[in-house]
């Protein structure tokens, strides 16, 4: 699947990576940002989530997750990444780091 694309409900495309996660800036549902670089930034970013009882579930599926991000233009959510349920999108991609069984998909153009 790493290399296709893949388009949702709604009609958008996105490329798809497997065993990847982004790293970038991340949008919340409160339309918060947070900055992504490593595995560390992730375990903030989840506390912060959790403590605003923001739980970044959308029924298990990446058509969801990726519904999420189509809520927003292009401009404000480049992609997301999508792992055991569990969805990020993401207002700007920086860069990829290896992440087991995580699925990272940019959104085309």
């Amino acid at each position: 699947m790493s290399g296709q694309s893949c388009t949702d409900s709604e009609g958008v495309t996105y490329g798809i990576i497997c065993d990847t996660r982004f790293s970038g800036i991340v949008i919340t549902n409160s339309g918060k940002k947070f900055l992504l670089e490593r595995d560390e930034d992730l375990k903030y970013i989840e506390a912060e989530m959790h403590a605003e009882k923001e739980k970044r579930d959308f029924t298990g599926t990446f058509d969801n997750c990726a519904g999420f991000c189509d809520t927003y233009d292009v401009n404000s959510c480049g992609g997301v990444a999508f792992e055991g349920g569990y969805c990020m999108a993401y207002d700007t991609v920086t860069g990829t780091f290896s992440s087991v069984s995580g699925l990272a998909a940019l959104r085309q153009h």
